[in-house]
């Protein structure tokens, strides 16, 4: 759960050894901050196709002009007995659109990404961050990846 969109709130789990159902409740909780939350305005992604395809281009446009470092699509995880074996990040390439706040993106290929669903991020250069020290990404935008389009 976010809280007011600069925290990150975690809890639940499993005290070992616990007994019965009533002492096995993990009553404890977490609120992280993560530091690129607190360096400034996070772009937003306004338009983009829910559905993408393999070796083709995407547009998307955002909620201002900013200078980007990257867009990327982030596959969520699939964790079952501790270990996350589906997650990835893939990089991709893009170019200016037909305003300075539209953008051309490549798609990746079949064997860089499976297909499936994917979170779609436009991270912010380090310079626009209050420090300079950290890229702050975009809300993510869900996209299916599919070969057949």
């Amino acid at each position: 759960m976010t809280l007011r969109g600069r925290k990150i709130f975690l809890g639940g789990g499993r005290v070992p050894k616990g007994g019965d159902v009533e002492d096995d409740t993990e009553r404890r909780f977490s609120i992280y901050k993560p530091q690129y939350l607190l360096e400034g305005g996070r772009p937003v992604i306004t338009d983009a196709p829910d559905e993408i395809s393999y070796e083709d281009t995407f547009e998307i446009t955002l909620d201002g002009i900013y200078l980007i470092d990257s867009i990327c699509l982030m596959k969520p995880g699939a964790v079952t007995h501790g270990n996350n074996m589906d997650q990835r990040y893939i990089e991709l390439n893009f170019t200016q659109g037909g305003s300075l706040n539209e953008y051309v993106v490549e798609t990746p290929d079949a064997y860089k990404a499976p297909p499936g669903y994917y979170m779609l991020f436009v991270l912010k250069d380090k310079t626009l961050s209050t420090s300079g020290d950290w890229k702050i990404p975009s809300v993510a935008k869900f996209v299916k990846l599919s070969d057949q389009l």
